[in-house]
């Protein structure tokens, strides 16, 4: 009751939880529902909508607080310049390449929707208010998402072969990319997590252990390497930057059980993704495909910077992205641009970490999701977790004045 009492049904608080709602676990766990239902070529009817109205409440945000001061400007103008010129190149090269479209007018408005919109809501929000707002909304969403899983994929999840990437392309039925499902399911249980053991045992520990536990579904469906990475490393350096003894000892004692927990079950489900994840070495000599693909789109990206590492000027590789962020920059943007960003990745990284110190978890488990996501699938112009992380650093130094 006193969690209902508190929250306040007002119209800014209810946009401010639809957004963060719909920014990662709840826009998949929407999508997925439209895709079993109504099949693949609808989904822009739910997609489409759902970002432009997000993007506009945002922006409505953004205008409403555009008199704020931020603490540490020039950390937020680099941002801004860097997706301003990301976005100037972008659009430059699809008016010289009309013939041959290099870049996609949609990746354009990517940068828009993923990138520029939610770095400036976030960084124009009150730090204290978005930060509970979207904790919450992340383990919420994550819930509703494992619930849309278990309901979409149960036959899946009994049959013993609980991973999508073996039947997504063996089938007319359709499936929610298996990566949406790992790393949205990895974030959730990164938060739930953190929450967990930094606070007492309350009514609301059983919301957030059945949403952990949950997770595992979505986590064994999508079967992503590189999910792996961004748990593993979310709770390592969590863990390794705490200054609190007292939940130091809480998360040794948890984390051995929950791993043996998260190994039991995805093997009990069919997924393997541990096996998968260890035995990297192994699926490269067999030539599997889902290794052998990226390393082939890294070795082509390193050719192209070669060939232009200071201007940059190659976008695309065979008309997608290298699945490598640092990489896709480097051939694209050049040199100059790529510094700017490695700079501005660590310096998150280290005022992320400081904020950790102070027992708030929130923004270095995002921006370490964001960013090893980013380093293995995916685009700069599709990094809306990196770029929220920015925002709520942005935030975050106005609120702890440094």
């Amino acid at each position: 009751m006193k969690m209902i009492k508190s929250f306040k049904f007002d119209l800014v608080s209810l946009s401010l939880y639809f957004i963060c709602f719909f920014l990662f676990a709840g826009f998949y766990a929407g999508l997925g529902l439209i895709i079993s239902f109504l099949g693949n070529d609808l989904t822009r009817l739910y997609s489409v909508p759902i970002r432009l109205f997000c993007s506009l409440i945002m922006l409505f945000w953004v205008i409403k607080n555009i008199n704020y001061k931020f603490e540490n400007i020039g950390y937020f103008y680099s941002i801004l310049l860097f997706l301003t010129f990301l976005l100037v190149t972008y659009i430059v090269d699809l008016y010289e390449q009309l013939k041959f479209f290099n870049i996609k007018l949609e990746y354009i408005m990517y940068v828009i929707v993923y990138c520029i919109i939610p770095f400036l809501f976030f960084s124009y929000s009150k730090y204290n208010k978005i930060r509970e707002i979207l904790e919450n909304s992340i383990v919420l969403s994550g819930l509703f998402l494992n619930l849309v899983a278990i309901f979409l994929y149960k036959d899946l999840i009994s049959s013993g072969i609980a991973r999508i990437s073996f039947l997504q392309y063996e089938s007319d039925e359709g499936f929610l990319s298996p990566l949406s499902l790992s790393y949205a399911s990895s974030l959730t249980m990164s938060i739930c997590f953190c929450k967990l053991v930094s606070m007492k045992f309350k009514k609301e520990s059983f919301v957030l252990i059945l949403t952990l536990i949950s997770s595992f579904i979505p986590f064994s469906l999508g079967a992503s390497r590189g999910s792996i990475l961004t748990l593993f490393f979310s709770l390592f350096i969590y863990f390794l930057f705490l200054k609190d003894t007292r939940i130091k000892i809480k998360v040794l004692a948890v984390v051995p059980f929950a791993i043996l927990c998260l190994i039991f079950a995805t093997n009990k489900m069919g997924s393997a993704v541990f096996e998968r994840f260890l035995g990297i070495g192994n699926s490269y000599e067999s030539n599997d495909t889902s290794v052998t693909n990226r390393l082939s789109q890294w070795e082509q990206a390193i050719s192209y910077i070669n060939e232009s590492p200071i201007l940059g000027g190659h976008f695309l590789i065979n008309d997608v992205y290298p699945h490598n962020i640092l990489l896709e920059i480097f051939m694209g943007q050049g040199v100059i641009l790529f510094l700017i960003f490695l700079f501005l990745i660590f310096y998150t990284l280290i005022k992320a970490i400081k904020i950790n110190m102070r027992n708030d978890y929130l923004i270095l488990v995002i921006f370490l999701h964001g960013i090893i996501m980013s380093l293995f699938s995916g685009s700069i112009n599709t990094a809306i977790l990196l770029f929220t992380s920015f925002g709520l650093l942005c935030s975050a130094m106005n609120y702890y004045k440094g």
